[in-house]
């Protein structure tokens, strides 16, 4: 009898050894899966982050959409604008103008550009706004002005200065005036500290 029972606990032994490692190899299986989701959930974090400042507007320097309204207001001042009689909208050429970081700061320098000169803003070029018939003769608008900008020389808008090339085609004029403008911000405010006519043959 008790040689039975030994040999019984032998092979009792003997089968909870694989169990035993079994096991082991379970929990390292266990612990594998754990660090490796914890590594994709660090990844996804860090992406997110990126990809949150990568699409928020700068408040620091950088609002490209101030820097545009800047411009433009050292050019032509809001109040005359308004003062001046059978003046119906302002049209703004936009495609030289790389400073937008999507299509809502677009939308939102259209906007606030109606807003504060009180009229009708066109997004449109200068063929554009001739087909719709607001160039009279195609050669000069009577009741509107055209602005046309693109960056002449800056990295980001998060840093000084920044330097725009601004045409300007006014009312009963028949040639753009275009300006060398240098803008730079402190404490989140755009100033232009610099403006000169450009005389030399444009790359539009």
């Amino acid at each position: 009898m008790a040689k039975e029972e030994k040999e019984l606990e032998a092979g009792m032994g003997a089968a909870t050894e694989p169990e035993a490692g079994a096991g082991r190899d379970q929990e390292e299986q266990r612990d594998k899966i754990r660090r490796a989701m914890t590594s994709v959930v660090w990844v996804l974090a860090m992406l997110s982050i990126l990809l949150t400042g990568c699409g928020a507007p700068s408040d620091t320097l950088g609002d490209p959409v101030e820097a545009y309204l800047t411009a433009i207001g050292q050019l032509e001042d809001p109040e005359a604008f308004a003062e001046e009689e059978g003046m119906n909208y302002i049209a703004v050429d936009t495609r030289y103008m790389t400073g937008f970081g999507s299509k809502d700061d677009k939308k939102r320098f259209l906007s606030e550009l109606s807003d504060r000169y009180g009229t009708e803003v066109l997004d449109k070029n200068q063929v554009q706004l001739a087909r719709g018939g607001y160039l009279r003769d195609n050669t000069s608008f009577d009741d509107g002005v055209l602005f046309r900008l693109r960056e002449l020389d800056y990295s980001t808008y998060d840093e000084n200065p920044v330097v725009l090339e601004v045409a300007e085609w006014g009312r009963g004029t028949e040639t753009m005036l275009r300006r060398r403008v240098t803008l730079e911000a402190e404490d989140g405010e755009w100033t232009v500290t610099d403006m000169t006519e450009i005389t030399e043959k444009g790359l539009y």
